[in-house]
């Protein structure tokens, strides 16, 4: 059984690793003062902004905020679970480390393993039966046809499902599973007494989660008989397969997506295979489902640019626009489009004009979304036709409205469409400013009341927050501060890493190493943490420099919240919700009046 890797093991790891050799394998680093600068792995910059802590063993970039210990990296740049991490410093930095032992699984991973090793012996059946017998014949002769090389069929281990019950019998007579974890695996169906094959005459493509575990298949039909019959039929959906918390090939994809920071995303299984046959290693498949938050977690976490291959023909483009909608709810991530021209597919486009020109349409001829966008809502349109004219403005211009912000992208592309409406400019940017208020106008009140605009208040109340906590890992105040403030920071996020600090702080009895305690962070609090203690300021303090951050802190919290109140009152009054704006107005009194006493 996997045991928990001993916290003295980890630290005894961490401490003989080197971080800047570590990393150093990933990123070239030039030492500047005390640390080494390089450009950060994880997002695209020509100006170093990646730091490296030789002494703190940490790293920190001021860009994207991203930081952490030499685990952290490991676990970010080879998406890698912690025992994982664990092992490849180990490796790297040549110590002894026996990864086996540690290689702990969730409850819910225990509990499926059963089932993980019914559907891995199917992937081996199906893969033999598809190779190296009679049966499997028409389907090798499919992908022969589809010329799908020998490799390729290795690399993805494709297989095939006989028109029997063979699978059903070879699991039966294996001692090694039980009818229940056969049942549950659901590529088998029927009762206790009574089973039969899910996959009948079918070419099978195995489907892995994001860690390369097999977790169910998709199969192809070769022959129809049924116009009912699905031609790509999928494993149930269950705790095991869910596709809604799947990408087709990512595993797979994932060391080269690192390398590029960029996700090449397509629809279905084949235009994967045939892409990934073409030279196009870092590609992934949605298997023709609406984006869902979890899949888009999976893509945020891994590339930091999406581009869009589909299909060329209507229902290709339509699920593209879809697409952009959805991956705009990662803010972070830019979404490009490389368009298929002639209706083809990916694999049709492969097959017709070769691995060199898909290369290039992916890599070279892709656009904006905006630029996609504003082709792809002209299609169809009567531009002379006032009534589509309009409507097709009022389309485009409401999804051009992200480009608020940017000035360069949103007159370029306001300039070309006043030249293909007719419309001047400045009459399409005014109408451009009304899409900007009325869609912010749908999320202002949220905003305004959760996270209004950063001001100077807001800049002094953080730095004074984040002071705060950075003398707190260097001058082990903890139980002081709480003693003699009972102190709580106003941000959640400080207060829960303060929280977590002083119990560290406790159970290694005051012997601490800012890097061990990141161990015990999860990845968005250690981006946090590890930001904080970058800070640019001296490590000693006093009590009296303590006593007047506090002082900020108070006093800007207090002006934070008359700003937010005021806001509130705002938007209120606008609504004409008058119970929930009195109540305001009364809330503001009484932090006008407070203001008031701290100032006499």
């Amino acid at each position: 059984m996997a045991q928990r890797i001993p916290t003295e093991i980890i630290n005894d790891i961490q401490q003989r690793a080197s971080i800047v050799d570590v990393i150093g394998q990933y990123v070239q680093l030039k030492k500047q003062g005390a640390n080494y600068f390089g450009l950060c792995p994880f997002q695209n910059e020509k100006t170093p902004s990646f730091s490296v802590s030789e002494d703190k063993k940490i790293f920190h970039c001021f860009s994207c905020g991203r930081g952490g210990s030499v685990f952290s990296f490991m676990m970010m740049i080879d998406n890698l679970n912690f025992v994982e991490a664990v092992a490849k410093v180990a490796q790297i930095s040549g110590i002894p480390f026996d990864s086996y032992r540690y290689q702990t699984h969730s409850s819910k991973e225990r509990i499926n393993e059963p089932v993980t090793k019914v559907l891995s012996f199917a992937r081996d059946f199906y893969h033999h039966i598809l190779e190296h017998t009679e049966l499997g014949r028409p389907a090798l002769d499919y992908l022969e046809q589809r010329q799908i090389e020998k490799e390729t069929i290795e690399h993805f281990r494709l297989g095939y499902a006989p028109d029997n019950n063979l699978l059903a019998e070879s699991l039966q007579q294996n001692n090694d599973f039980n009818t229940q974890s056969i049942l549950e695996s659901n590529i088998v169906s029927g009762t206790d007494s009574d089973l039969y094959d899910y996959f009948k005459d079918r070419l099978m493509i195995p489907i892995t989660d994001d860690s390369g575990n097999i977790v169910g298949f998709g199969g192809r039909a070769l022959h129809q008989q049924d116009i009912k019959e699905p031609r790509y039929l999928n494993s149930k959906q269950s705790d095991v397969f869910n596709k809604g918390n799947l990408l087709f090939n990512l595993s797979a994809a994932k060391q080269e997506i690192s390398l590029v920071h960029e996700v090449i995303l397509l629809e279905g299984y084949f235009d994967v295979i045939s892409a990934w046959q073409a030279g196009v290693k870092n590609i992934v498949a949605s298997m023709g489902t609406s984006f869902t938050k979890h899949q888009l977690g999976l893509l945020n976490k891994v590339a930091n640019r999406v581009v869009l291959v589909y299909d060329g023909d209507d229902a290709g483009k339509a699920a593209i626009d879809k697409a952009i909608d959805n991956l705009n709810n990662q803010h972070n991530l830019e979404v490009l489009v490389a368009p298929i021209p002639g209706g083809l597919d990916p694999d049709e486009y492969i097959k017709k004009y070769g691995s060199d020109s898909f290369k290039k349409l992916v890599n070279k001829d892709r656009v904006s979304k905006y630029r996609f966008r504003l082709d792809y809502y002209q299609e169809g349109i009567d531009l002379k036709n006032e009534q589509e004219l309009l409507k097709f403005i009022d389309r485009i211009l409401n999804k051009f409205v992200d480009l608020k912000d940017d000035l360069v992208q949103k007159e370029l592309y306001l300039k070309e469409l006043a030249q293909i409406s007719g419309i001047s400019l400045l009459n399409l940017q005014n109408q451009f400013n009304q899409h900007v208020v009325k869609k912010q106008g749908k999320t202002r009140i949220i905003r305004s009341l959760e996270d209004s605009p950063r001001t100077k208040i807001d800049n002094k109340f953080e730095r004074a927050q984040q002071e705060i906590l950075f003398l707190i890992f260097n001058n082990n105040i903890s139980d002081w501060l709480n003693q003699k403030y009972n102190w709580v920071f106003p941000n959640t996020d400080y207060q829960i890493i303060y929280e977590l600090f002083s119990q560290y702080y406790h159970k290694n009895q005051g012997d601490i190493h800012f890097y061990e305690f990141l161990n015990e962070l999860p990845p968005e609090l250690s981006n946090i943490a590890t930001s904080v203690n970058s800070l640019n300021r001296p490590v000693k303090t006093d009590e009296k420099e303590i006593s007047e951050l506090i002082n900020v802190i108070k006093k800007e919290e207090l002006e934070t919240k008359i700003f937010r109140t005021k806001l509130k009152i705002e938007e209120y009054e606008k609504l004409g919700q008058k119970e929930k704006l009195n109540q305001s107005v009364k809330e503001l009194i009484e932090l006008i009046r407070l203001k008031q006493q701290e100032v006499s």
